[in-house]
């Protein structure tokens, strides 16, 4: 009788283990199916700040812009001052005459150099004053150049 319900036992072990079998077919079955979209929802809740990253490399030169457009004209200039006559005096002071009315008396000078028609006049380490009919050889800013051409 013993083996009588072993092999019954035996039976239904093998009818369960065919079950577990198809259930476990089945349940592989439904992971795989996806069902229609539900809807969406609720926003969760903003995370926290994570810590920063490292920096990047520096990217390469863009390309040149376009030009943008012309600007507005800009406001007429204030007229400049000019010398317009030059002498040299009875003292030996060089005075000039400017555009404006201004005189001016640059005193008297020494003769740096001379020949000809050019005067180079320095009367102190500064900006020189030339007076010929020819352009000074280098001049610098803020020297004076008259013209008697």
């Amino acid at each position: 009788m013993d083996e009588d319900k072993l092999l019954v036992l035996a039976e239904n072990i093998g009818k369960l283990k065919k079950q577990v079998q198809e259930l476990t077919t089945q349940a592989e079955t439904i992971k795989k199916l996806e069902g229609p979209q539900g809807i969406p929802g609720k926003e969760g809740k903003q995370g926290k700040q994570g810590p920063p990253g490292l920096q990047g490399p520096q990217g390469i030169p863009g390309s040149q812009g376009k030009e943008g457009p012309a600007g507005a004209e800009g406001k007429a200039g204030v007229d400049g001052v000019s010398v317009v006559d030059a002498k040299v005096d009875f003292d030996n002071s060089l005075v000039l005459k400017l555009s404006d009315g201004t005189e001016i008396d640059a005193g008297q000078f020494n003769v740096g150099q001379s020949g000809g028609n050019v005067s180079v006049i320095q009367q102190y380490a500064g900006p020189t004053t030339t007076v010929s009919a020819t352009e000074p050889a280098s001049p610098q800013i803020g020297d004076i150049w008259y013209d008697i051409s």
